[in-house]
């Protein structure tokens, strides 16, 4: 339970608390944010800092996290077509909601803080937590379904939630069998550079 509630703190502050600090730019505040909680989790979780001693593919994880990338992308493609069809809702509408935020400041925090600090707060804290109420396969898979759930809420562009659902349910996954933090980060981290760098070429093509 411990953990459970730190995670939801953690959450909530994660998501809210930035917008709420209006004497600083939102990417200040949110990097600061990011970088407390980065450091605040290293120090908590001993297991961590046990597992960064052994050897591990960062380099490799990185570019299958790519990989996830281009697969939800083709994915969420079809998705968002088939609902365009359906709904008649557009795709700029489904894309529109990000946080405006300087490219110095978002770049990072987007590829590599924010990747940390969702992977620590969501299955670190929030997945591990619910997951050690019960030993049941079941209820393993609903703890990754809920986990899923509210990271996909957390983000604020509607295309993004479903995106943001996907990629959680194969973090979570992972994390459920390897019990290691540290391939959902490498993951989260090549998923979210892609992203983000093809988001400034198609923004300079377009310009």
């Amino acid at each position: 339970m411990k953990k459970i509630l730190i995670g939801t703190v953690g959450i909530l502050l994660y998501k809210y608390l930035p917008r709420s600090i209006t004497f600083m730019p939102l990417g200040v505040s949110k990097a600061i944010l990011c970088i407390a909680m980065i450091v605040g989790y290293f120090l908590f979780d001993k297991n961590l800092r046990n597992l960064i001693k052994h050897k591990f593919s960062y380099i490799k994880f990185f570019f299958c996290g790519i990989g996830l990338w281009a697969v939800q992308s083709i994915l969420m493609t079809l998705l968002l077509t088939f609902i365009e069809a359906l709904c008649g809702w557009t795709m700029p509408a489904m894309l529109n909601g990000q946080d405006a935020m300087s490219p110095w400041l978002y770049v990072p925090i987007a590829v590599i803080l924010g990747p940390l600090t969702e992977e620590f707060l969501f299955r670190g804290l929030f997945q591990e937590g619910l997951s050690g109420l019960s030993d049941h396969k079941v209820w393993q898979v609903i703890t990754i379904i809920l986990t899923s759930i509210f990271f996909g809420i957390l983000h604020p562009i509607p295309a993004q939630k479903v995106s943001a659902f996907i990629t959680g349910m194969v973090f979570g996954f992972i994390y459920y069998k390897k019990k290691d933090i540290r391939y959902g980060c490498m993951l989260h981290i090549g998923n979210n550079f892609m992203a983000t760098m093809l988001s400034y070429i198609l923004a300079a093509v377009i310009i």
